[in-house]
């Protein structure tokens, strides 16, 4: 469930681009957002041609997420008194995040290995979530 992954993670993201977490990083919030509504219409689509069972489980994660990441903005808005003690804190979540959203390929790579076969990794894919990678490891890197 590796959108599921890429949901979090954006949401997480989002929390961290709020002015009140992090000021001036308007940026971070237009590319959350976007991803976000991305996110949510690859679920509909998703709904639409899953069988009920897959509904179900998928609905339960995604109700897990959202209630971890409005408790983390509770606990963030109301715990952390200094913008920069909220941003620290936000972006270690934010980084956890990010690692598991890169790691959850890792799951198709085994599978890959043990059938010998590519079948299982589809190419663009897999150059589009490098390249996102590079880009917000430079973003990351830019002063």
């Amino acid at each position: 469930m590796p959108y599921l992954a890429t949901l979090i993670k954006c949401f997480v993201r989002a929390l961290y681009g709020l002015p009140m977490v992090h000021p001036d990083s308007t940026l971070v919030v237009t590319i959350s957002g976007r991803g976000i509504v991305i996110e949510i219409v690859f679920l509909i689509i998703f709904f639409l041609f899953c069988s009920r069972q897959k509904r179900l489980v998928i609905s339960a994660v995604l109700a897990v997420e959202v209630v971890f990441v409005a408790i983390l903005a509770v606990l963030v808005l109301t715990l952390e008194q200094s913008t920069e003690r909220r941003t620290v804190s936000v972006g270690i979540v934010c980084c956890i995040f990010n690692s598991m959203m890169y790691a959850s390929p890792l799951s198709v790579m085994k599978m890959v290995i043990k059938t010998k076969s590519l079948e299982f990794m589809p190419l663009l894919l897999s150059v589009a979530g490098f390249l996102n990678a590079g880009v917000w490891t430079i973003y990351g890197l830019v002063p």
